[in-house]
């Protein structure tokens, strides 16, 4: 067998080869791309089906915060109108006797599904360690101490 020979035979095994490779890839790559295109799809289903749980789980909890005084007025004997929305860190406090003019408990917090967050916790720790003030804030006094801060400090070209 002569050179040429060899070349030639050599050339047409590369180009078999090549010719091989490139149908073997485009089968394979016809069927993987169907089957991520399939996983795709169901991932995608699965995540919009978990999304849309949450979204009603998230909108029943605020719905149910909403109607909380209502929900638990005849379980704890609390008038609905001595309930007052806070919203953070507590939901509710709730004056029980407020609507008779007598107070002899204070109860707050409402949770939907989860549990304490650290801050909730820290005020719970402080009610019951008695570490609660009530402090009288005279509003006028207030906003007058600002107006004449804020006015000394125009004059000394501060503001």
């Amino acid at each position: 067998m002569d050179i040429e020979t060899i070349i030639l035979w050599f050339f047409v095994n590369v180009v078999i080869v090549i010719i091989i490779i490139y149908f073997t890839k485009k089968i394979y790559e016809a069927k993987y791309k169907a089957k991520f295109e399939e996983w795709i799809a169901q991932e995608e289903a699965r995540i919009r089906k978990d999304s849309k749980i949450k979204s009603f789980n998230t909108l029943i909890g605020k719905i149910g915060e909403i109607f909380a005084p209502s929900l638990l007025a005849e379980k704890y004997s609390i008038n609905p109108e001595d309930f007052r929305f806070l919203g953070s860190p507590v939901d509710y406090i709730a004056f029980k006797g407020l609507d008779d003019n007598e107070i002899p408990e204070i109860i707050f917090e409402i949770k939907t599904g989860r549990g304490q967050q650290k801050r909730e916790r820290k005020v719970e720790e402080a009610v019951k360690s008695h570490r609660v003030k009530y402090v009288y804030v005279d509003l006028g006094e207030l906003i007058k101490e600002v107006k004449d801060s804020g006015k000394k400090m125009i004059e000394e070209g501060k503001l």
